[in-house]
This record gives structure tokens, sequence and C-alpha cells, in this order.
């Protein structure tokens, strides 16, 4: 998104692109999964969407700014249909990869790590200059006979 309002002045075309990139992975996650537990080459079947999904995002990432909205749309559309081979796909390779005395713990490794991943991604998120103006936080004054006045008589 942040790309996008870089390169090519557009908010909406930001997240045009984010919702482009994350529908596909709600809608097409089912049939995917489906995909995955049939296929012959399981390996090879994750490699390829692994690496679409790639592509995908390195295409979008260069064009943005460069290419045409409708064709940034769509890539961002099909490469989003790979997204649930990378949230929760790969743990189902973990029975292919992992012996069985040790896949207990390697799914409970598996989910820490995602959930883990996520908090850090949110936490790691300044927040945006419009909400930090928008709500400052009240702070006391530095000074101990100004915080004896705090808060303002405004607030109390």
């Amino acid at each position: 998104m942040l790309l996008a309002i870089e390169r090519a002045d557009s908010a909406v075309l930001g997240g045009t692109l984010v919702a482009a990139l994350l529908v596909p992975h709600v809608v097409a996650a089912p049939v995917v999964g489906a995909l995955a537990d049939r296929v012959r080459h399981r390996r090879l079947f994750y490699a390829t969407t692994l690496a679409a999904y790639g592509v995908a995002l390195l295409v979008l990432g260069l064009g943005t700014g460069t290419l045409p909205p409708p064709v940034l749309l769509a890539l961002a559309a099909l490469g989003g249909r790979a997204g649930p081979m990378i949230t929760g796909g790969l743990t189902g390779l973990l029975r292919e990869l992992v012996p069985d005395t040790a896949r207990t713990r390697a799914y409970s490794l598996d989910s820490m790590t995602y959930n883990l991943s996520q908090i850090g991604a949110r936490s790691a998120d300044p927040p945006s200059p419009e909400c930090s103006a928008a709500s400052p936080a009240p702070r006391p004054p530095p000074s101990p006979s100004a915080r004896a006045a705090w808060p303002p008589a405004s607030s109390r």
C-alpha cells in the first residue's frame, strides 16, 4: 500500500491492491487445500504455489506506478490464490517432513511461530501520523508542582 502511495500517489490503488491480494485467500483456501491433499507430488505443488506468490509480489512491487492498475489488480488476484499455501498450507507438509515421534512438537512449534509472527507484525507497526495526531495521549507535565494540578480543570 505504501508503495502505491509513493509511486502512484494513490491510497485507493494501494488499498485495492491489498484487497485484491487478500480476498482470494478466503475464496481459494478450500479449493487450494483440497488440491494440495490430492496432488501426487505435494512438495512440487507447494513449491510452485509459493514461487507463484513470490513472483506475483515481486512484479507487484516492481510494477506499481509503472504498470496499469487493471494489470496490477489482476496480478494481485491471481497471486492471492496461492496465499493459503503460505498461511495454513505449509502446516500440511509437516506430516511428510517430520517423523511420527516428533510430529506433536512440530505442530506446536508451527502454531507458536505463526502466532508470534502475527503478534510481532502487529506490535511492530507504528501508529500512523493521522492516528497519533487525532487522539494524542494526555501526558502529565514534568514538574512536581505542575503534576499536582494535573489533570487540568477542564477535564476533571
